[in-house]
């Protein structure tokens, strides 16, 4: 789950922001194994005062809905905890654009998930068929308190936000794509490493061809096995931490063994 945007290398679903330009991206996470949850994440917003977005999706998804028939949404843990939402809400004109409306009693400096929208697939899902992006357009605009845009849909230059042009969906720590991690994904991660040439790796620096060096992987990030944002030998140890303690039947915390989206930006 990584987004790409000037200024960012981002990994797995860590970004590692190298540049403080405002960044918004959105990161397709399985919550559950039928609960996909597609969180908004703002990066370097200065002044985060009130304002609105849309966010846009393709046909492949379609909005998860509450019992009130509205889009299905969360703020725990979310940047959204200091802020009064408005509203979330879904088109009724245009069924592939949900709104977003927000209103703060302060300035906040955004880093991380801002708000979280869940979906479902669609009959038309597939991975050149599953954008989802945030779109400044129609009158959106983050304003800060002084009254000044630091987004707004009405200025030609301002901010656009990447889209998602494919997506890989891949077991966590799974290098072989047999859907089961244990010892012989643990080697994999050390001989990738061995013929790149490199301690640590990022999966987005190698999206074009990780499978020169992790040639049955489904996914760049799927070595990625601590969510770290790097390739190494941790993931390794990490596995093979999983692995034990699926042999012995003790209790595992982690992300090992349960499914992630990757996703590729257009820029």
């Amino acid at each position: 789950m990584i987004a790409v945007s000037a200024g960012l290398n981002a990994v797995g679903s860590a970004v590692l922001a190298e540049a403080t330009s405002p960044t918004v991206y959105v990161d397709i996470t399985y919550e559950t194994s039928t609960r996909i949850r597609a969180d908004i994440i703002f990066e370097n917003f200065p002044d985060f005062h009130h304002g609105g977005f849309l966010v846009r999706f393709d046909d492949g998804w379609e909005p998860a809905l509450n019992v009130f028939n509205e889009p299905d949404y969360t703020t725990q843990n979310c940047m959204t905890n200091y802020s009064n939402l408005l509203y979330v809400t879904q088109s009724s004109v245009d069924p592939q654009l949900c709104g977003v409306a927000f209103v703060q009693t302060a300035n906040y400096a955004f880093n991380g998930r801002f708000i979280s929208l869940y979906f479902n697939k669609t009959e038309n899902y597939s991975a050149s068929n599953s954008n989802i992006y945030v779109a400044f357009e129609n009158g959106a605009v983050i304003t800060n308190s002084n009254g000044v845009n630091i987004v707004s849909s009405n200025d030609p230059d301002s901010y656009v936000a990447p889209e998602i042009t494919q997506t890989s969906e891949y077991m966590i720590g799974d290098l072989d794509g047999d859907n089961h991690v244990d010892a012989t994904d643990a080697s994999a991660v050390l001989y990738g490493l061995s013929v790149a040439g490199v301690n640590n790796i990022s999966p987005r620096a190698i999206e074009n061809t990780y499978h020169n060096y992790f040639p049955d992987a489904l996914a760049p990030a799927a070595p990625d096995a601590d969510k770290s944002g790097l390739i190494n030998s941790d993931d390794a140890t990490a596995i093979m931490h999983y692995y034990g303690s699926a042999m012995t039947n003790t209790d595992y915390e982690g992300q090992i063994g349960s499914m992630d989206v990757y996703e590729y930006y257009n820029n």
